[in-house]
């Protein structure tokens, strides 16, 4: 056998890399040559130089790929694109990516590339990726943005009985709007497709249902100035259960704590009530304090309107009650809301405003209400994140951004007097028109 002629184990070392120190080959090219039957192989270009240690490195992976190969099979010419898949980026737990040292992979050299974990193109598996906590995909869900426009149509909807006074309403737990009716005693519901249901409060013709609120425990609870009771209704609408209590109550929530919380602005208290209806445990506000609207603040306490003294109060679920100033003491706050802007709203009815509030206290912004005598009832926050309220004496319906920017809508039936409002389930605002005896939508 020449000097130029080598067996296939000497091939294998050559490729490898390891033929003897300072004399490595770049490449080898074969052809084939029929001689007594055997298959030959002739050197094609011997190296030049001595290769770097990445040359080293990438001799070993090819090498890898064809020392499966058994002695006594011919050794194939090496394909450069399956080197090139073998050098591809395979992806790793934790969403990252690695590959044979010192190798780049360009972008048109058939490789493919992606900017997450894939599966591999190499011949042999690899383990299955696994999300990456740190990873924009998997971080924290984004908070909500505004962005349902508010255009101004105004749809209203007529109840069966006149008189009834809707008062307060609410989004319930099934998906419909929740009122309470003063003058009819009813507790009404309403699905964003116009479907109206009212069932009639057992409690006789004395009821006067007005604040009204979703419980943790799926039903509704509203307040009966009527009979001086809390009342409990289910969302089928058949079973209703009354708690007594010593006044009329007023407004109410249902608070961070799973509970209840109502108003009585004859006694001056807070009053809490748990889902079983008893017992109920009053909360001082202050003498002739009389506070009415709550609303849960984003700091876990509930923030109320103090109409006699002229302040904005907040009571904790522990029961600890604190007041804060207002414009003035004869301000008379009614309507409460949080702002997307995490701060207390509110309105001011002797000074025709609408004020802004820090949870600390703090009373930065107040802003005139377009509408000379508007009588603010209620406020809510907008799908448009602006600051919603109803004006009961000029039958309108006002907004306010966060940055003052005033704008009203008329109502189309004449001395409705608009009372509460709420954003409903479809990114609309919905509203109960006291004298009107109809619940409004706008979108």
């Amino acid at each position: 056998m020449n000097s130029d002629e080598f067996s296939e184990e000497r091939v294998l070392s050559v490729m490898a890399g390891v033929r003897a120190p300072g004399r490595l080959w770049s490449s080898v090219h074969t052809k084939y040559e029929r001689d007594t039957g055997l298959v030959r192989w002739r050197l094609a270009r011997p190296m030049l130089a001595a290769l770097s240690l990445t040359t080293i490195v990438g001799g070993l992976v090819v090498a890898a790929a064809v020392g499966h190969i058994r002695p006594s099979v011919p050794v194939p010419r090496p394909n450069p694109s399956s080197v090139a898949t073998l050098l591809t980026p395979t992806a790793t737990p934790g969403g990252t990516s690695s590959a044979a040292p010192s190798v780049a992979i360009s972008p048109t050299s058939g490789a493919s590339q992606s900017s997450g974990p894939t599966a591999s193109s190499a011949p042999h598996p690899t383990p299955t990726p696994t999300p990456n906590p740190t990873s924009s995909t998997q971080g924290p869900t984004p908070p909500p943005t505004c962005g349902t426009p508010v255009s101004g149509n105004i749809f209203e909807k007529a109840l069966t009985k006149s008189p009834s006074s809707p008062d307060d309403l609410t989004v319930g737990p099934d998906g419909k709007l929740w009122f309470a009716e003063s003058d009819s005693g009813k507790i009404g519901s309403l699905t964003t497709n116009e479907l109206l249901t009212e069932w009639t409060n057992p409690s006789g013709p004395a009821a006067n249902a007005e604040g009204i609120a979703a419980g943790s425990d799926g039903a509704l609870w509203f307040t009966d100035k009527g009979n001086n009771q809390i009342g409990r209704v289910t969302t089928s609408g058949g079973t209703f259960k009354s708690y007594p209590y010593a006044r009329p109550p007023q407004d109410i929530v249902a608070g961070p704590d799973g509970a209840l919380w109502f108003s009585d602005p004859t006694g001056n208290f807070i009053v809490r009530v748990p889902v079983s209806g008893s017992p109920m445990t009053p909360y001082s506000t202050g003498a002739n304090t009389s506070p009415t609207h709550l609303v849960v603040g984003p700091d876990g306490a509930i923030w109320f309107s103090e109409f006699n003294s002229g302040r904005i109060g907040r009571i904790t679920m522990a029961g600890v009650v604190t007041s804060y100033a207002t414009s003035s003491p004869g301000s008379q706050p009614v309507g409460i809301t949080v702002g997307q802007d995490g701060a207390i709203w509110f309105a001011q009815n002797q000074s025709n405003t609408i004020a802004r509030m820090t949870t600390a206290g703090t009373l930065t912004n107040v802003y005139p209400i377009l509408s000379a005598g508007a009588n603010v009832e209620d406020l809510t926050l907008g799908p448009d994140c602006a600051v919603w309220f109803t004006e009961q004496n000029t039958n309108k319906i006002g907004r306010v951004t966060t940055t003052g920017v005033m704008r009203e809508f008329n109502i189309p039936t004449s001395g409705s007097s608009p009372e509460d409002i709420v954003t409903g389930p479809d990114h609309a605002l919905w509203f109960t028109e006291h004298a009107g005896d109809r619940i409004g939508r706008l979108s």
